[in-house]
């Protein structure tokens, strides 16, 4: 029986080494696109974190509004869709703010209670109340509705408005001055205790009009 040739011997592959060869390439492949997918990350997370340290350098402080911050002008929808400008200047109010969110439990508690009281024996003429609801509106008409409450509702503008106001947790009430200087601060639900709080800084701006 006649040998094959040498030349055929030594380049000729089998099946087993064709596969072998195969699967080395994919494995080359793999490793080449694992490694761009941990420089592109690792990249990103440096992006990432130079931008957290810009924003804790803006929002250097308490995480909290706290008395004494200066607080921006905004503008937002109410719950019939008309735009409102919250502005301050000598000629403006004393705003008391609520911030609140339609699926919270606690919002809803102080709602039912506190925001007609407070509506009722504080507010005048020269002191406005503004609730800003961070839900969105058909889930702020319902809490309204369930309450009977029928002053405006202001839909949260936008993120830099709920940071600027220091909205870490809600409900939250701010007493703002006519040249948005945060007064008094308050988280969490009121009681007898906050509430007498509230009146007397309310006032002691000696406000005409408070009962």
């Amino acid at each position: 029986m006649a040998e094959l040739p040498e030349k055929t011997r030594v380049e000729g592959k089998t099946p087993s080494a064709r596969r072998f060869t195969h699967i080395n390439g994919v494995l080359l492949i793999s490793t080449v696109l694992a490694i761009s997918f941990c420089v592109i990350i690792g990249y990103q997370n440096r992006i990432l974190v130079r931008r957290l340290s810009t924003l804790r350098t803006h929002l250097a402080g308490s995480v909290r509004a706290l008395p004494g911050d200066i607080v921006p002008p905004f503008t937002a929808l109410d719950l019939h869709g008309t735009f409102h400008s919250i502005r301050y200047s000598n000629h403006a109010p004393y705003r008391i703010i609520f911030f609140f969110a339609p699926n919270c439990e606690v919002c809803e508690q102080q709602a039912s209670y506190w925001w007609p009281r407070i509506h009722q024996e504080i507010c005048s003429r020269h002191i406005e109340l503004i609730a800003v609801s961070l839900g969105d509106a058909i889930r702020t008409k319902k809490l309204m509705n369930r309450n009977h409450l029928d002053f405006d509702v202001l839909i949260m503008p936008d993120r830099p408005v709920r940071r600027a106001y220091r909205v870490t947790d809600i409900p939250v009430i701010l007493v703002v001055s006519p040249k948005g200087r945060i007064e008094w601060a308050y988280y969490g639900l009121l009681d007898e205790q906050s509430y007498s709080e509230l009146t007397r800084v309310v006032s002691s701006h000696v406000v005409p009009g408070i009962r």
